[in-house]
């Protein structure tokens, strides 16, 4: 699980447009389009500007009513699925 103090960010090499519910990411260093359903667009809408995972669980399980132990596990993928896919990074809070 990530530690709730690090801090996760949107690549600003990474453009977002409306596709559908969600969002089409296309990576401009790659060329490479990733899309996203509304939760990822939620989520990418908060990571524009660097925000603590303690503070992104607690936005999604507002939004979205859902059980924090659950929101953990779902956000965590989702987050560590964009850092893989150099999408956004983490980085330790006295990094940021």
């Amino acid at each position: 699980m990530l530690d709730g103090s690090r801090r996760v960010a949107a690549d600003p090499e990474v453009v977002a447009c409306p596709f559908g519910d969600g969002l089409a990411l296309l990576d401009l260093r790659s060329g490479q389009y990733f899309t996203t359903n509304a939760v990822g667009s939620f989520v990418w809408s908060r990571i524009e500007k660097p925000i603590s995972v303690a503070d992104l669980r607690q936005d999604v399980e507002l939004h979205y009513d859902v059980a924090p132990d659950q929101c953990a596990r779902d956000l965590d993928s989702l987050l560590l699925g964009m850092v893989n896919a150099n999408l956004a990074s983490a980085s330790d809070a006295a990094g940021a």
